[in-house]
Order: C-alpha cells, then sequence, then structure tokens
C-alpha cells in the first residue's frame, strides 16, 4: 500500500523506497538499479539483493507500475514477490562482505552490528 500511495506525494517519474531497518546502502545503488531498469524495456521496477537475498522492498519503481500495485491490492494480493514478477523486475546485485546481515531484525543483529561498527 505504502509503494501504491507514494506516487500521490511525488511528482517524479521513479521512486527509490528503502527499508527504514537497512544497515548499509551502497554508494551506488541508484545507478545500478537504474541500469537494472534499463536492461529490459518491459520492466517497470528493480529492487536490491543483497550478499545473494533479495530485499524487495529495497527497490526503484518507475511511475507506470501504479496500475499493476493498484490492480494486486484490489485482489487482495500483497505479496512483493508475485507483484514484482508482473513488473518484470530487474535485480541489482550487491556483495558486502563486511556484514553479515542486511538490517536490523533481532537484538541479537543489533548487537553484532555494534560489534562491527567498533571494529571498524
Amino acid at each position: 500500500m505504502g509503494m501504491k500511495s507514494a506516487w500521490s506525494h511525488v511528482e517524479a517519474d521513479y521512486v527509490l523506497f528503502v527499508p527504514c531497518d537497512v544497515t548499509y546502502i551502497p554508494s551506488k545503488v541508484v545507478l545500478e538499479l537504474h541500469q537494472a531498469l534499463n536492461k529490459n524495456p518491459l520492466a517497470e521496477i528493480a529492487y536490491v539483493e543483497m550478499n545473494g537475498v533479495a530485499l524487495y522492498p529495497f527497490c526503484l519503481v518507475k511511475r507506470s507500475s501504479l496500475s499493476i500495485f493498484a490492480a494486486h491490492l484490489e485482489q487482495k494480493q500483497r505479496s512483493l514477490k508475485h507483484c514484482f514478477a508482473d513488473l518484470h523486475a530487474q535485480v541489482a546485485r550487491f556483495e558486502n562482505h563486511a556484514l553479515f546481515f542486511h538490517s536490523i531484525n533481532s537484538l541479537d543483529e543489533l548487537q553484532q552490528y555494534q560489534q562491527l561498527k567498533f571494529l571498524h
């Protein structure tokens, strides 16, 4: 729903969505996502894959995707993976061997992140 509603607040042709708990954003993420979108003329969206893990909510979305998002929501289909398939999603792959996780979802991951920051 958030991805659909974003278009009522922006005038741009693209929106970059970044999950609030992502701890590492590659410096060239927007460029890589845009290049991934351009690989397929049917693509409406490109998402980040970090260390082999798909981060569907970390994505660059074209405004033209709005009708597909709306159709999925009307059908009570809330799976980003399924919606992205209909949007001919492309992938921007990143590797970061310094991090053991891509986001903080538990106290254990928070402690690991704090320790990693301390070591660097």
